[in-house]
């Protein structure tokens, strides 16, 4: 089940995405404004909270992706 989340940065976009790179099951999907991306993941036990760089992490949708 994937799962969608904005999450607020408080590195430049091209750093975080090297730091999500170590994170098993997660890709970054777009840029919202600066600050913000949305981050798509494999399913809800993927941790984002500890990567280099995130200040907040707020689930998208509560429905699954996969439809």
């Amino acid at each position: 089940m994937k799962v969608s989340y904005i999450v607020a940065i408080a590195v430049p976009v091209e750093e975080f995405r090297e730091a999500l790179a170590d994170v098993a099951g997660a890709r970054l999907s777009r840029e919202l404004r600066p600050g913000q991306v949305v981050v798509v993941c494999d399913g809800p036990e993927v941790e984002l909270a500890g990567v280099r760089g995130v200040t907040w992490v707020r689930r998208e949708r509560p429905e699954h992706l996969d439809r």
